[in-house]
């Protein structure tokens, strides 16, 4: 009975690793010459390819057609039927085929001089992301706009790039992060400010000490500081624009009728019912 589970387990195995193989392990055969790679058929010993290349891996997750190869320590990709070089041989490295939900037929992560950028994986192999960042650190949706984008960074800043139109707001901040509809709060060395993807637009800017949202106000009324002083910034509903009004007064709350009271240095207090 042991005997019987473990030919089981076996056969499983083996069986789960022959469907797991890629093309380039099932129909090639890689071979050596002289410390660099080849490929050939399997069945017939056909060389598709002379041993010129550093390195042939496959492609993974990739349609079974593609390999990577590498040749005097640059990389790229290779049609494996028809031999055919779908990229240059530029890239120092190149990853696995990923799904991506705001790109569902797959993006390669890809480095070149330390900087990194995605392909897209169909019959260009152009650039998705131009490598030129340190790091691509997230992608997004925004859904008031609808517009996706990645956050990028360069030199510990990050910055934002507009995937449908390719247009970017560079590198410049500390961090960013999600505010309110389509409003991100930045952060720089000179302050926290406002970008509204809607028009690709720094709306405020990154100048205060910080920018919050008390409990008691809408959702897009926000309070501003420099230091001891006190703002505010309306954000537009209909997600157009943003107004700041300057760090003036010493205070600000809300009264029992729901009021905003704004308090002043000298004593004096605005009241705004409603914004």
């Amino acid at each position: 009975m042991r005997r019987l589970f473990l030919l089981v387990i076996v056969l499983f195995c083996g069986g789960f690793f022959v469907t797991a193989q890629t093309a380039l392990e099932r129909k090639y055969e890689i071979f050596k010459k002289n410390g660099l790679f080849g490929y050939r058929s399997k069945t017939n010993k056909y060389i598709y390819t002379d041993a010129v290349y550093d390195f042939i891996k496959p492609l993974t997750n990739s349609d079974d057609v593609f390999a990577i190869v590498s040749k005097n320590g640059k990389q790229g990709i290779i049609y494996l039927e028809e031999r055919y070089m779908f990229t240059d041989l530029k890239y120092d490295y190149i990853g696995d085929v990923e799904i991506d939900k705001f790109y569902p037929e797959g993006i390669i992560k890809v480095k070149t001089k330390g900087k990194t950028g995605y392909l897209v994986y169909n019959e260009t192999f152009e650039d998705y992301i131009p490598p030129k960042y340190d790091e691509i650190l997230l992608f997004g949706l925004d859904k008031y706009s609808g517009k996706t984008y990645a956050i990028v960074k360069n030199k510990g800043l990050k910055g934002i790039i507009f995937l449908d139109e390719m247009t970017i707001i560079k590198p410049q901040y500390i961090d960013i992060s999600d505010f309110y509809m389509n409003y991100k709060l930045t952060k720089s060395k000179r302050g926290y400010g406002i970008i509204n993807i809607f028009d690709e637009k720094e709306v405020v800017k990154p100048v205060f000490d910080t920018i919050y949202q008390p409990e008691f106000l809408h959702k897009h009324v926000m309070i501003t500081r420099i230091k001891n002083r006190y703002g505010y910034i309306l954000l537009s509903p209909d997600i157009e624009y943003a107004t700041a009004v300057k760090p003036i007064y010493v205070n600000i709350s809300q009264n029992n009728e729901g009021q905003l009271v704004l308090k002043k240095r000298n004593g004096e207090q605005e009241i705004i019912e409603e914004f």
